[in-house]
């Protein structure tokens, strides 16, 4: 950016607008967020969370009464097998 004078920069409130609704104002706006709150990380505890969900999840499909039975007919299904 070259330096001018004070004077010489017309700032506008229609041309404060155009920035703002243009891709590279929103990008500086997102970046000013993330500079003021912070950007945090997802917590440790939250990740163990997350892994054992999908670990017990996965022990789930292959023992639960529904998976040892799926060949009958009558067998109780869960419900999220209907979609």
């Amino acid at each position: 950016m070259s330096n001018k004078r004070i004077e010489d920069i017309n700032i506008t409130q229609k041309s404060v607008n155009d920035f703002l609704n243009s891709l590279e104002g929103k990008r500086v706006l997102m970046n000013l967020k993330y500079l003021i709150k912070g950007y945090k990380p997802i917590k440790r505890t939250r990740k163990r969370q997350i892994a054992k969900a999908k670990h017990m999840m996965a022990l789930h499909d292959h023992t639960s009464y529904e998976w040892s039975q799926w060949w009958h007919s009558k067998a109780r299904k869960p419900k999220r097998w209907k979609k």
